[in-house]
């Protein structure tokens, strides 16, 4: 069953008034309820923060093609890399939240509440480290960074560079997609996706699924 039974409960926090957040004995996972839909985004943003802040941190920078400033011009390849693919500004960035808002309806009206009230959590958990050096994530001491404060369009582009990686790694499903909308608009919507069903490379469920070889697959650190 979902949550986590009282005598297995190891801590709870109450972050605002409407969020209580139980972390489990076995595992330290948390369980997050809210009053609202918001205030359970907002518990979700929290509890992230609390566990990867410093993660989390890395992977906003190197979605913005930013994570040489933030760890050192080590990391200019994977900059590079980023922004060969998701070359977006921060005006890019934005736009893509007033676009889900405007073009898809109140599903994307949802997701933009759901972002911000996401993104509230986790600066209300750096507030709270900032006035609370336990909760601060010690690597910010190790390379001399602050916690700085997030905004919609971080989350943004982290998953622009999610996208990226699946996109680039996963198995060219863009183009696979490009391809059906292709053949669809020309054969119609029954034999287009037909024709694409015959022409796109498939799983087969009879095939090996153990290689002999490794395959060099998102090998670099990040």
């Amino acid at each position: 069953t979902f949550g986590v039974q009282p005598s297995e409960v190891e801590s709870t926090i109450e972050p605002k008034p409407g969020v209580t957040i139980f972390r489990d004995k076995a595992y330290g996972v948390p369980h997050i309820y809210g009053e609202t839909r918001a205030d359970t985004m907002f518990g979700a943003g929290y509890a992230g923060a609390a566990d990867r802040l410093f993660l989390m941190d890395v992977l906003r920078h190197t979605g913005r093609a930013e994570l040489a400033s933030f760890l050192g011009g080590s990391n200019a390849s994977a900059d590079a890399s980023q922004w060969g693919f998701a070359p977006y500004t921060e005006a890019d960035l934005e736009k893509q939240i007033q676009m889900m808002a405007t073009e898809h309806g109140a599903a994307g009206k949802q997701a933009v509440e759901d972002l911000y009230a996401y993104v509230e959590g986790i600066n209300t958990y750096i507030a709270n480290a900032n006035l609370d050096t336990k909760l601060k994530p010690a690597e910010y001491s190790f390379i001399n960074k602050p916690m700085e404060a997030w905004k919609p369009t971080d989350i943004i582009a982290i998953a622009s560079l999610v996208g990226g990686i699946f996109g680039t790694g996963g198995g060219n499903e863009l183009h696979s997609a490009l391809t059906m909308e292709a053949m669809v608009e020309r054969l119609g919507e029954k034999a287009g996706r037909k024709a694409w069903e015959g022409f796109r490379s498939k799983n087969d469920p009879e095939a090996p699924t153990t290689i002999s070889k490794p395959y060099p697959y998102e090998t670099r650190s990040a």
